[in-house]
């Protein structure tokens, strides 16, 4: 009955995403795709999130309260570049502001992987109920709709729009601060198709291209980005070339650029192989030949970089220029630029390298009669993008995830090497307090095996404890139960009896020693933990002969054992017991 109630609940969950992806699809947006760095403690770039597709909307939240006016946001959020560190989250904030007032929608949070684990077993420290939790962030490919609403209040009207992205660490603590202003004034460069007319028998057009590809990919996927718009508006380049009277195509050339960031040699690779790329998209939807297409590559387009510079009004726009005018090779311009210039190299990376990934297209065609003709090109013009708006439409139902936790007490063991010798063991582990910074574990092995009418004996009864200090961050932190580096200390007693060829051996023996392991969340309630034991080993062992049949013992002598050194090798399956709706 629980599983069935959990796949319900699976389903309903799915459906509501997919509601919401559709209605923000059919909606639009008043922005387009927007980078905001997430910056580490050394104020290096660990990831980008990727907010795309946001829209404000003002009316009434439901039809249960027509007098309650919200204000609704939706976009649709991802990450970009690399995933989180695993003990990681990223919270992302959205803000109305204005001159005078300011309200924040509820946050949404991005988890690495044992930080969202944590989450599950109702280990993670963060207590505000106002937070909406997303999947790792390291299992977030597809991007996620984000949903909510805030009481309509008039000022809003003039309100901006600002998501204040924060990194911490699994204690909390944030390394910093990063935003993005939606609707303030700023430029955007927009292609538009225009028409001219002439007279000559042979024509040339340029234009240019943003095909937006996956990252290290070099493949065209008409549903990625703006791709379907950019492919439409070349298809119409050429179907007006293709279905003009005395016209032909006689040469297309094209030439693709990247934008700086990752190494030159990389670059050089992913621009070839996207304007080729493109060159046999050409060929297999319009069916030109192969021979009248040509392709160029240029792996950086820092000549782009540096007309934006010059035409910006960067604090250090001089020693910028220096840096791409200097003989240097293009990835140490790029170090340079980085680390002498950070605050201009964030706003050149979320706002110039995008347009400087683009493949520039020139084409020759004739006209046989010399008549008039009529073609088309893109051009680029510059806008500027002042203040937010804010719909009057139904807002989107607000969307929530809200993950089921329990709350882990006991971890249920098997040594996994003990098992393939065939010595059934089982451990159990709980911890001695609520944050399991220590925990006290019990083992149990016997494999009490005779066969060969008594003449093999495999027989070991063994038995014992081991206190434990987990090494995780002194605030609880992002951190799944019982799991990371621990230290033990530990005691055991055992009595053996191993036999062969009616020639055998018992006695009982004392170990103590000390642990080092590690243990990996694998899963939910599943854990995998290795660990290592040195110390003593010390007891009796008495050597005999089995007589009549093995129903007698002989014992020949009896010796004293002493042993130092490594005494336990364990790679152990873990399965944590626990109960429903821990702590967030």
């Amino acid at each position: 009955m629980t599983e069935i109630k959990h796949n319900v609940n699976n389903w309903v969950r799915g459906c509501a995403l997919l509601l919401t992806m559709l209605l923000i699809a059919s909606t639009g947006a008043f922005a387009q795709q927007q980078m905001l760095p997430v910056y580490d403690k050394a104020g290096g770039m660990g990831c980008v999130v990727v907010v795309d597709s946001i829209r404000l909307s003002k009316g009434v939240a439901s039809p249960a309260s027509p007098t309650d006016t919200v204000v609704g946001l939706t976009f649709m959020l991802s990450l970009a570049e690399n995933a989180l560190p695993k003990t990681d989250i990223v919270t992302l904030t959205p803000r109305l502001f204005s001159e005078t007032d300011s309200v924040d929608l509820p946050a949404v949070r991005l988890y690495g992987r044992w930080a969202h684990m944590a989450l599950l077993r109702g280990s993670e420290s963060t207590t505000d109920a106002s937070q909406r939790l997303l999947l790792p962030a390291s299992e977030a490919g597809i991007p996620l709709p984000y949903s909510k609403h805030v009481a309509y209040q008039p000022w809003m009207n003039e309100a901006q729009l600002k998501l204040i992205a924060t990194r911490s660490d699994g204690c909390g603590n944030a390394y910093q601060h990063n935003a993005l202003t939606i609707g303030e004034t700023h430029t955007v460069l927009n292609q538009r198709e225009v028409f001219r007319r002439t007279k000559a028998p042979v024509s040339h057009l340029q234009g240019r291209a943003y095909i937006n590809f996956a990252v290290n990919k070099t493949d065209i996927r008409p549903d990625l980005g703006n791709n379907r718009r950019e492919l439409a508006r070349l298809h119409g380049v050429l179907d007006s070339l293709q279905q003009r009277e005395n016209t032909s195509i006689q040469r297309i050339l094209l030439k693709g650029y990247s934008s700086p960031e990752g190494s030159y040699k990389h670059n050089s690779e992913l621009s070839q192989g996207r304007v080729e790329s493109l060159r046999q998209y050409l060929v297999d939807h319009y069916g030109l030949a192969a021979a009248i297409i040509s392709t160029d590559s240029e792996p950086e387009d820092w000549a782009g970089l540096r007309d934006y510079v010059a035409k910006s009004d960067l604090a250090d726009r001089q020693q910028i220029l220096a840096i791409i005018d200097s003989n240097d090779d293009p990835d140490k311009k790029l170090s340079l630029i980085a680390s002498r210039h950070a605050d201009a190299y964030r706003q050149l990376n979320t706002v110039v390298f995008p347009l400087l990934r683009h493949t520039d297209y020139s084409i020759d065609y004739s006209i046989t009669d010399g008549r008039d003709t009529v073609y088309t090109e893109t051009a680029v013009d510059t806008i500027y993008v002042k203040s937010a708006t804010i719909y009057d439409e139904a807002p989107v139902p607000a969307v929530d995830y809200a993950p089921a936790t329990f709350r882990p007490w006991l971890a249920v063991k098997t040594n996994l090497l003990y098992d393939v010798l065939v010595a059934p063991n089982i451990e159990v582990e709980m911890p001695l307090r609520r944050d399991a910074r220590w925990s006290l574990m019990a083992e149990y092995t016997n494999p009490w095996w005779r066969w060969d009418k008594l003449d093999e004996a495999y027989e070991i009864q063994e038995g014992g404890v081991e206190l434990r200090h987990w090494f995780s961050p002194r605030c609880g932190g992002s951190r799944p139960f019982l799991s990371g580096h621990f230290v033990g200390v530990y005691a055991a007693v055992a009595k053996f009896d191993m036999e062969h060829n009616k020639t055998g051996d018992q006695g009982e023996v004392f170990s103590a020693g000390l642990t080092y392991g590690h243990s990996w969340p694998l899963a939910r309630h599943w854990n995998l933990e290795a660990s290592v034991s040195a110390g003593i080993v010390a007891g009796e062992r008495r050597h005999y002969n089995a007589e009549f049949e093995s129903t007698h013992l002989i014992y020949k002598y009896t010796k004293n054992m002493f042993y130092a050194g490594p005494t336990k090798l364990k790679l152990s399956l873990v399965y944590l017991l626990g109960k429903k709706g821990g702590k967030r």
